[in-house]
């Protein structure tokens, strides 16, 4: 799903960082799962995979909010995912692995290659990640850009997302619902004067 990702795929990544971060042991490692695991029947398996671990690499608790994170972590290490630019919009500049829509903007570290992502993890504690106002102002710009303003404004596609946490019933059935609205908004639009149909010709 990344045109550049410096791991093969988001296992190798995921099981390369924490075989790096099992030898760095003054740094107390929170791992969190991703929200939409269910979607991807995952459930249970980053945890498993953790708990194989030393000590100081813990599992995130089921009812910590991701917001909360952000009070306490230095940084976030991902490899595109959205909590990156949450992190900097919070003043947290995230360490990524992978061609993030966020990336190039200057308020990510970006490395370039496997052995520089190590050398960072390894030398965590000597690297800032504090972002400026000036930096978590553009990724507040750039995440209203992706939830909000990127979305074309039409009669007939209404703009739609699938909660995390949703089970693979609650989103078929939410899938159903929003294609039956599409069909009724055809019906009683025209959709060579829908915006979204003029914008995409």
């Amino acid at each position: 799903s990344n045109e550049f990702m410096l791991f093969n795929d988001y296992y190798s990544w995921f099981a390369d960082t924490l075989d790096k971060i099992e030898h760095i042991n003054n740094i107390n490692w929170i791992v969190k799962p991703h929200p939409s695991s269910m979607m991807y029947n995952e459930v249970g398996e980053v945890k498993e995979i953790v708990n194989s671990y030393s000590g100081h690499i813990k599992l995130v608790p089921d009812d910590l909010s991701t917001s909360s994170i952000f009070n306490i972590a230095k940084t976030v290490v991902t490899i595109s995912g959205t909590v990156g630019i949450e992190a900097a919009c919070m003043g947290i500049k995230p360490l990524i692995a992978g061609d993030a829509t966020y990336r190039g903007f200057d308020i990510a570290v970006e490395p370039n290659s496997k052995e520089e992502y190590f050398n960072i993890l390894e030398n965590i504690k000597h690297y800032s990640f504090v972002a400026n106002e000036k930096e978590k102002n553009i990724a507040r710009a750039i995440i209203y850009w992706l939830h909000e303003a990127s979305f074309i404004n039409s009669k007939i596609f209404q703009k739609k997302s699938f909660l995390p946490g949703s089970t693979n019933k609650d989103i078929l059935y939410q899938k159903i619902d929003f294609y039956n609205n599409i069909l009724m908004s055809i019906e009683n639009n025209n959709p060579k004067e829908d915006n979204f149909y003029q914008t995409v010709k």
